[in-house]
């Protein structure tokens, strides 16, 4: 007997509820295969020898943007965002670069935060670092183990934790790519055995 599509799950499906739930799952991964092919053709033309898009990037208003975006999509979502008492003006917040690729970074790191948070809960924290801005996403769920840790901004690594949630293994592997496009980094640790802690650094205007 043919295997039915999703497809044609949903236009059989009668149930309410599980239709709210296939909806979201296809909202959810239409949203997610635009950004990686919108990422991956702006990627694509850096390489190619075009001049990475100098823009004015601040920071703090992108992240609020990028968390209103993913409140709409992800009716559970929580994300607190604070700064160091460092940061004085709008210059310590400001960055250069090319704006799409920076919001496909952090809209990336924030829903894999989401994704493997036991909570719903994300906390950000953005504060200055010598000449960069360190913006560190934090949230309560299981960890990546120490020894598949290294393998995490590889092309379609998945860990142990990923295990029945949806993706493609593309997100921190573009996350990474495009840090270091823009001079930056990307580092990952954990606090104690339930705290996943992402630190990215993008050089100040």
């Amino acid at each position: 007997k043919p295997k039915q599509t999703k497809s044609k799950k949903l236009e059989k499906e009668t149930d309410l509820q599980k239709l709210q739930e296939y909806i979201q799952i296809q909202k959810e991964g239409t949203k997610s295969l635009s950004d990686i092919i919108n990422a991956l053709l702006e990627i694509a033309k850096v390489e190619s020898g075009k001049d990475i898009q100098q823009d004015k990037v601040r920071i703090d208003e992108l992240l609020y943007d990028i968390s209103d975006e993913l409140s709409a999509l992800y009716p559970d979502f929580r994300c607190s965002i604070e700064y160091a008492d460092s940061i004085e003006d709008e210059a310590m917040l400001t960055v250069s670069g090319n704006s799409k690729l920076i919001k496909v970074a952090l809209s990336n790191l924030m829903i894999n935060c989401l994704q493997y948070s036991s909570d719903g809960n994300v906390k950000i924290s953005i504060s200055q670092k010598n000449n960069f801005l360190l913006i560190e996403y934090q949230n309560k769920g299981k960890t990546i183990n120490p020894d598949e840790q290294q393998y995490l901004f590889q092309h379609f690594f998945r860990g142990e934790n990923s295990k029945g949630k949806r993706g493609f293994g593309l997100g921190l592997v573009m996350v990474h790519k495009i840090l270091a496009l823009h001079n930056g980094q990307i580092n990952y640790t954990t606090e104690d055995a339930d705290t996943n802690r992402f630190s990215v650094l993008l050089p100040l205007s």
